[in-house]
C-alpha cells in the first residue's frame, strides 16, 4: 500500500554569627529588614542585557549542526524544551539558513522579570523574526551559581494578543503548576486539558478549554484527510500528552496566567487486516528511519505552546503560541 497524507509540521550567603550579652541594645544593630518580594530582583536594563545575550547564544546554538561539538553548544544556551526543540531540530531539520524561532533579527523586548530574590527565577521576553512571526520566550536560572537560559519559545498565532503583564520594576508572580488560586484552571489541569482537546480519535471536551484556535482547527482538518486518504487499508491515532514538569507559568496584570510548556504528539498508523504493508511517506523516511512498515508507522513530535489561563469567570483557556517540532519514530 502507497501511504498518502500530509502531516502538520508547524519549535532560567553568608551568616555573620554575633555572640555576647545584650546585642540588642547596641546602636545600629538590629533585624535584618524583610526582602521585597515584590518587587524584580534585577533591573530591567540588566534583565534586557541577560536577555539580548541568551537569545544571541540561543540562536547561534540553535543553527549548531547535530554531533558532540553542536550537543555542547546547545546544553551552554538552552534548557528543557528549548534544548530539546534544538537537539530534534539539528538532527532532523538541519538549520539551511533561513529565519527559525531562536533566529530573531530584532532587539528583544523584556516583558516581565519574575518577583522576589528566591530561584527559580525567570524573565519574559518578545522579539519578531525577519518575516514578521512575533515570539515569546522564557528565560530561567534555578540558583545563584547558574546563568539563565533559554527555557521554551514558542511563535504566536497571527492575531493573538498577550494580555499586560504589568509593571515591569514590580515583578510578576510565577505560579506553581498546581495553583489555580482565582483561575478557571491550574496551569497543569489547563495544558492536559487542551492536550485531551487534540486527540484522535476521541477528543476530550470542556467548559473552560477553547479548541477552536487556528492551530486546532488546521489539526483537526489535516486529521480528517488523513483519515480519509487512508481509507480502510489503515487507520490514524494521535495522542497529545501534556508535561507538567515542563510548566512555566506567569500570572498576568488582570489575574489571568500565561502558561508554556510542553506537549507530547504521537500520531499511529495501523495497517487495516488487508493491508500488507504500509509506504512510509518520503517526507517522513528519515523520521522513522524505513521506507516501508509491516503493521504501523509512529511519528513523535514536541508540541511547545504558550496558553492563556483567564481568572476565574473570565472565559476559556485558550491557545496564543505553537512550535512543533518532529523528534522521531519507528516501522514495525
Amino acid at each position: 500500500m502507497r501511504g498518502t497524507h500530509r502531516w502538520v509540521v508547524v519549535v532560567v550567603a553568608s551568616t555573620l554569627a554575633l555572640g555576647g550579652c545584650g546585642i540588642d541594645s547596641l546602636a545600629g544593630v538590629g533585624p535584618a529588614p524583610a526582602e521585597n518580594t515584590a518587587a524584580a530582583p534585577i533591573t530591567g536594563e540588566l534583565a534586557g542585557q541577560v536577555t539580548r545575550r541568551v537569545l544571541e547564544n540561543a540562536g547561534v546554538a540553535g543553527r549548531a549542526p547535530a554531533g558532540a561539538e553542536g550537543d555542547t553548544a546547545r546544553a551552554a544556551a538552552l534548557s528543557g524544551t528549548a534544548l530539546d526543540l534544538a537537539k530534534a531540530s539539528a538532527t532532523l531539520s538541519p538549520p539551511s539558513g533561513s529565519t527559525d524561532a531562536l533566529s530573531r533579527p530584532d532587539e528583544p523586548r523584556v516583558l516581565a522579570i519574575s518577583a522576589g530574590h528566591t530561584y527559580p527565577r525567570a524573565i519574559l521576553a518578545t522579539s519578531a523574526d525577519s518575516d514578521s512571526r512575533q515570539h515569546l520566550a522564557v528565560l530561567t536560572t534555578n540558583e545563584i551559581t547558574t546563568p539563565y537560559l533559554l527555557e521554551n519559545t514558542v511563535t504566536m498565532l497571527p492575531g493573538a494578543t498577550l494580555p499586560a503583564v504589568g509593571d515591569l520594576a514590580k515583578g510578576a508572580t510565577l505560579v506553581a503548576p498546581e495553583d489555580g488560586t482565582n483561575l478557571v484552571l491550574t496551569p497543569k489541569a489547563a495544558i492536559e486539558g487542551y492536550a485531551a482537546a487534540l486527540n484522535l480519535p476521541n477528543p476530550a471536551a470542556s467548559d473552560v478549554i477553547d479548541a477552536g484556535d487556528a492551530y486546532a482547527t488546521a489539526l483537526r482538518q489535516a486529521q480528517g484527510a488523513q483519515v480519509a486518504g487512508l481509507g480502510t487499508l489503515a487507520s490514524l491515532g494521535q495522542t497529545h500528552t501534556a508535561v507538567p514538569e515542563s510548566l512555566r507559568t506567569i500570572r498576568l496584570a488582570d489575574g489571568s496566567a500565561l502558561v508554556l510548556g510542553r506537549i507530547n504528539r504521537v500520531d499511529t498508523i495501523t495497517a487495516g487486516d488487508n493491508t500488507q504493508e504500509l509506504k512510509v511517506p518520503d517526507a517522513l523516511q528519515k523520521v522513522v528511519g524505513a521506507a516501508t512498515a509491516p503493521k504501523v508507522i509512529t511519528v513523535n513530535a514536541i508540541e511547545s505552546v504558550a496558553l492563556i489561563v483567564p481568572a476565574t469567570g473570565q472565559g476559556k483557556v485558550k491557545l496564543i503560541g505553537i512550535v512543533e517540532q518532529l523528534t522521531g519514530g519507528s516501522a514495525q
